[in-house]
C-alpha cells in the first residue's frame, strides 16, 4: 500500500513571533515550510515563492523574504561558485538512519559545508615559485 507520510516541522516561537509580526499566521507558516521545495543558497536550503528557510533536521532554524531589489541586484564575485564565502553547502546521507528520515535530519539529508574546491584550485594554481640561488 502506497502511503504519504505527512512531515511537519518544528517553528520555534520566536519565529512565530516574527512571522506575525511580518503579516504570516501560525498555520500559513506551517503551510509555506511544509511546502517548500529543496533550495541551494547561501542563506537557507529551501524556498517558497519569494522566501528563504533554513531548516536542519526537522526544526526551522531561519526564514527570510527575498525582494525583488536583492534578486534584480547584480553582484559581482571573485568566485561564482562560492559567491567568495570559501565553503559550498553539500547535503550527506544522515549516519542515523542511512538516509532512510530521521528526528536528526531533513528526508534522509543531514546539511554540511566543504571548502569550495574552485577557490581550493585557484590557490594552487596562484602559488609563486621561488628561484633558488645559485652560489
Amino acid at each position: 500500500m502506497n502511503e504519504q507520510r505527512r512531515r511537519g516541522f518544528l517553528i520555534p516561537i520566536s519565529l512565530v513571533t516574527r512571522a506575525a509580526k511580518e503579516g504570516i499566521s501560525l498555520a500559513e507558516l506551517q503551510h509555506m515550510v511544509n511546502r517548500s521545495a529543496r533550495f541551494t543558497h547561501p542563506e537557507g536550503n529551501r524556498r517558497y515563492h519569494d522566501y528563504l528557510f533554513l531548516i536542519e533536521g526537522r526544526k526551522l532554524m531561519s526564514f527570510q523574504k527575498v525582494t525583488e531589489e536583492e534578486a534584480d541586484e547584480e553582484v559581482f564575485y571573485k568566485c561564482e561558485t562560492c559567491k567568495d564565502a570559501g565553503t559550498v553547502p553539500v547535503f550527506d546521507v544522515c549516519e542515523h538512519c542511512d538516509g532512510a528520515g530521521c528526528k536528526h535530519c531533513d528526508a534522509g539529508l543531514v546539511r554540511n559545508t566543504i571548502p569550495c574546491p574552485a577557490c581550493t584550485l585557484k590557490k594552487e594554481e596562484f602559488q609563486p615559485h621561488r628561484a633558488r640561488r645559485r652560489g
